[in-house]
């Protein structure tokens, strides 16, 4: 027992215990800490669990083609009313190979996003958007271990130089980050369920243009203008006896709230130049914006080179899912100093709580000597996001418990940080996504979204 021991009051009416439970006016006593069962060697009802109402779960079984595959456009996805919903799936697909000189980074996929947005059926909240960069973040940020972090980029497409293979034709896969859809494995969130609503889940996905995830001076050339396939798919729970849930008992009591609570996820960017660069100590300071009244949990950051994203030389590669390696970075607020790493040192803090190192493999496209034009080559490196946690417990996705943190609303934070492999006066960027606590609330068949 984590406590020690608690008397059994019957036979020894003197002992006392506080009322937290956790103070006791005796010593615990090692031979005998509490009550001995054998839970070790037979299961038995102590150390067994079955669920009440039989599930049935399935992968792919409802998928919806986007209404608009072409770069650049945006489709709405319909997940109807019936089941739990828990997994929202993206598979993009080109409709040819590549032509020459032209690049695919690692993990395209998540630069082919430029930004989703979901409704919860009828809702007070208007619909909720994410940035692309954030998307990358969340899965960097969700993944509980660097195979699977890596494992999960390539899956959202690999690297490919078009000159290099004229059959193979590239494709992705990825997780749409929804209150009820991430990419975390035992720590995942519980389903939802859509019975409860009377209108469907909309999701908007907004395709970015080819040049933000395609490069080379072939993209000029580029004959197609739209993914060949574009779908996405979901998992679905069935319950055998629809009774069992909450659906019919809310009918029967408008009044009833059923509260799912999820983490909220806010983007935010902002320009800087770089300071700090060799063995200088001078850090860039950059504000951070746009908090909500919201239990901010933490933040993901990610910096990098504006010329990743808008070369120098026109038709030059891009990487836009590749950080800059960062130190010292420093968060204030108010003069107050509420996170401070010196050196590389978020590298070893980005691992509290969390089973295995924060970085990803990567890959680096070398800039050819002729801009956009083939042969292209690439360096293996290893991406560190930068996680700022103002919880005990890392959350990225709601699992179990929340964590009561503060509430900075319309307020700023300073965050510092040096840039050693970047000449001073470089143009960088700063990706940010914020992390709260939010209650989606479900009551008459309407939703109401609070950030808790």
């Amino acid at each position: 027992m984590s406590y020690g021991y608690t008397p059994n009051e019957q036979a020894n009416g003197s002992a006392q215990v506080s009322q937290d439970g956790i103070l006791v006016t005796k010593r615990t006593i090692l031979s005998n800490p509490g009550t001995k069962l054998d839970y070790g060697l037979y299961y038995n009802a102590i150390n067994t669990l079955v669920q009440a109402s039989q599930v049935t779960w399935t992968q792919g079984r409802y998928k919806q083609s986007l209404s608009s595959p072409q770069f650049g456009a945006q489709s709405t996805v319909i997940i109807p009313n019936g089941s739990f919903v828990q997994t929202v799936t993206l598979h993009l697909k080109f409709p040819t190979a590549l032509g020459a000189n032209m690049v695919l980074n690692r993990g395209w996929g998540f630069a082919a996003i430029q930004s989703i947005s979901f409704l919860m059926g009828s809702s007070n909240v208007p619909q909720i958007t994410i940035q692309g960069q954030t998307l990358y973040q969340l899965m960097l940020a969700q993944c509980e271990g660097v195979l699977k972090r890596s494992e999960m980029l390539s899956l959202g497409g690999q690297e490919t130089f078009g000159s290099a293979s004229a059959t193979y034709i590239p494709s992705c896969d990825i997780i749409i980050p929804l209150p009820f859809s991430s990419c975390a494995g035992k720590d995942i969130q519980l389903p939802y369920d859509t019975n409860l609503l009377q209108n469907p889940i909309t999701v908007n996905i907004q395709l970015a243009p080819l040049r933000n995830f395609c490069s080379g001076v072939g993209v000029a050339s580029y004959a197609q203008y739209a993914f060949g396939r574009a779908e996405v798919s979901l998992k679905l729970g069935d319950m055998l006896n629809k009774d069992a849930g909450l659906r019919r008992k809310m009918q029967d009591n408008p009044d009833l709230i059923y509260g799912y609570p999820f983490n909220h996820y806010q983007s935010y960017q902002a320009a800087f130049t770089s300071l700090g660069g060799g063995s200088s100590t001078t850090r860039a300071t950059i504000n951070l914006l746009g908090f909500i009244n919201a239990d901010l949990l933490g933040i993901v950051i990610g910096v990098q080179q504006a010329i990743q994203q808008s070369p120098a030389r026109t038709n030059d590669i891009i990487n836009p899912l590749i950080y800059e390696e960062v130190e010292d970075v420093q968060i204030d607020f108010n003069g107050l100093v509420m996170h401070s790493t010196t050196g590389s040192q978020h590298k070893l803090t980005g691992m509290n709580s969390v089973n295995d190192a924060v970085y990803v493999q990567q890959s680096l496209i070398n800039i050819p000597t002729v801009a956009g034009t083939a042969p292209f080559t690439s360096t293996p490196v290893n991406v560190y996001p930068v996680y700022i946690d103002f919880a005990q417990v890392r959350s990225m996705n709601f699992f179990r418990e929340y964590e009561n943190v503060w509430r900075i609303g319309n307020n700023t934070l300073t965050l510092n940080l040096r840039t050693p492999n970047l000449a001073d006066g470089t143009n960088c960027i700063v990706y940010c996504t914020y992390i709260y606590n939010g209650i989606l609330n479900t009551k008459a068949g309407e939703t109401e979204i609070f950030f808790n």
